[in-house]
């Protein structure tokens, strides 16, 4: 491109004429014809001097648009990846999110006390002090990716728990990302095989690629946004964890549907199989109009089932 340029000038400098008599600049004692392009002036080699290019302009030229890089591949400015509960976008070598949920996946979530809402809107507590399965793919002992929650006693009180640490495993055959709550949530200690980051809150849903293994790059984004901490993986179809102040919000993409297991039960539009146990067991879920909050505690052997 910049030998065509050359060539290109060449020509408007032959055309211009022979003499150097209007318009006239000195020329810079290391001016040659290479450098010309980047000039507005033309070198006229038997006069040695340099005279206005009518063909050049002072407007610049329109910038060149930086690739984003994930692995070991790169876009152009200007892609899109749709297949996630959250659109993201290559603009001029940075990733930003499109602050949109994505309407058609499943979600739930799980607050402080704790109270649960399950992909099919079934409500429950359970008061457990321990890591638990929230979502995961299938229902064996080790997931290919899952949402972990870790709950402990908050508040003085003996049986209320608040969620404490989020673990998160968007990708298969990935360390898992480990989410310590702290306030403010951009204070969260976010660690992947010991090595530690936290998100600032970005402008306009930047988005901030995660590392981890001595700093290198993990195949997911994290960011802030309406004062809650965002953590997605990258690669399509996948999950999508929201963590704010007093709750998480779990986000599954629609080809995980009729996939699931863990506290937040299996997304399939079916209200009655959501508590099931590990070894495919249904149990009724408690009344969802009650008088008060024990009329919806969950059975203990149903909670440490997914311990």
């Amino acid at each position: 491109e910049r030998h065509g340029d050359i060539l290109l000038r060449k020509k408007a400098c032959r055309n211009i004429g022979g003499k150097c008599v209007k318009n006239r600049k000195p020329c810079p004692d290391d001016l040659t014809l290479e450098l010309q392009p980047k000039k507005q002036f033309c070198y006229h080699k038997k006069s040695r001097c340099c005279f206005q290019d009518p063909t050049r302009t002072s407007t610049p030229s329109t910038p060149i648009q930086e690739n984003c890089t994930l692995g070991e591949l790169r876009y152009e400015s200007g892609t899109e990846f749709n297949k996630n509960c959250m659109k993201y976008f290559c603009k001029n070598g940075k990733w930003y999110t499109s602050n949109q949920y994505n309407a058609a996946c499943g979600v739930s979530s799980f607050n402080d006390d704790p109270h649960f809402t399950t992909f099919d809107g079934i409500l429950f507590d359970w008061h457990g002090h321990s890591i638990y399965v929230m979502s995961q793919t299938g229902h064996d002992l080790c997931p290919e990716t899952f949402v972990y929650s870790l709950f402990s006693s908050c508040s003085g009180i003996s049986h209320v728990t608040c969620f404490h640490t989020v673990y998160f495993q968007p990708e298969p055959n990935t360390t898992n990302i480990e989410i310590v709550k702290a306030y403010p949530l951009f204070n969260s200690q976010i660690t992947i095989n010991g090595y530690t980051q936290y998100i600032n809150d970005n402008p306009n849903g930047e988005l901030t690629l995660l590392k981890g293994d001595n700093g290198t790059d993990y195949p997911a984004f994290a960011w802030m946004t309406d004062g809650c901490l965002h953590v997605m993986g990258y690669k399509t179809e996948g999950y999508l964890v929201k963590i704010c102040q007093w709750g998480v919000t779990v986000f599954t993409y629609p080809t995980m549907k009729q996939n699931l297991g863990g506290l937040l039960g299996n997304w399939d539009n079916d209200t009655s199989n959501d508590l099931r146990f590990r070894n495919g067991t249904i149990m009724d879920p408690p009344q969802q109009i009650w008088s008060n909050w024990c009329d919806r505690l969950i059975d203990p052997i149903y909670g440490n089932d997914w311990k």
